[in-house]
């Protein structure tokens, strides 16, 4: 059954990597696997990143996207981390009513309810078309979820810990940097995937708040349509920043699921 599911979701993707490669009269064929290939096989790879400057369009929107998406994990994990470490081990007024309305907000599709709020609060502030604004609207979108994996990762590291820390002299921001952060750097590294994945993808907010092209991010360009090898090239190098996160933290990822780190 894995075996089939993983086929089921890669299958897209290998015919995504064939289209990248085939000539341009295969490319209107409607053969899945081309009778000519280009030569050589990268030359439409070389015509994505022909211009490696921000007057290429596609460069620019990838840079932004990275832009954004650095910012956003950033703020996220930081404020996530933070947040799960007051909720967990602090003694935090109305952290029951914070939690309840956390919990309560994963019920509502927030980028549809909020987005008419979100654009004129964007409009007010002058924010409009400002890539770097995006992150305000990802990292309060993705807050809910982080704070609650955070929160469960801090619950499962014995209340004793810092406790003993405090008996010692230390503040509560030493005992968070000092010695609660290294044990749950795996709830960290699934929380900055989370968000990683949520920015880089995230298309609506991204549309609406930017009407600049050289302002908007990769997903908004990719969503604009295209056919052709070059648009299956462009497919392809828009998920390499997304493999490389996901394969640089696979380890602790699972380390944080077997853990129980999105318990609750």
């Amino acid at each position: 059954m894995l075996i089939l599911l993983c086929a089921w979701i890669l299958f897209p993707i290998f015919i995504v990597v064939i289209n990248s490669i085939k000539s341009r009269v295969d490319s209107v064929q409607n053969n899945i696997l081309p009778n000519e290939y280009v030569h050589p096989l990268w030359a439409h790879y070389a015509w994505v990143w022909q211009d490696f400057t921000l007057d290429n369009i596609f460069f620019r929107t990838y840079w932004n996207s990275l832009f954004v998406t650095g910012l956003t994990v950033l703020f996220a994990v930081v404020s996530a981390t933070m947040a799960g470490y007051a909720l967990s081990h602090l003694a935090t007024p109305g952290s029951r009513l914070i939690l309840l309305v956390l919990v309560t907000s994963l019920f509502f599709p927030i980028q549809v309810t909020s987005m008419m709020g979100v654009f004129q609060l964007h409009w007010d502030l002058g924010l409009i078309d400002e890539t770097w604004a995006l992150m305000l609207p990802y990292v309060a979108a993705s807050m809910a979820v982080s704070i609650l994996v955070m929160r469960a990762v801090f619950q499962m590291v014995s209340k004793e810990i810092p406790d003993s820390a405090k008996i010692d002299g230390a503040s509560s921001l030493r005992i968070l940097a000092g010695i609660m952060l290294p044990m749950v750097r795996n709830g960290i590294v699934v929380v900055l995937i989370i968000n990683f994945m949520f920015a880089w993808s995230e298309y609506v907010l991204a549309s609406v708040l930017m009407n600049d092209q050289p302002s908007r991010t990769l997903a908004v360009l990719m969503g604009g349509g295209g056919i052709g090898p070059g648009a299956s090239a462009m497919f392809i190098v828009a998920l390499i920043p997304g493999v490389i996160v996901l394969g640089l933290g696979q380890r602790w990822y699972s380390k944080a699921l077997q853990e129980g780190a999105l318990k609750g």
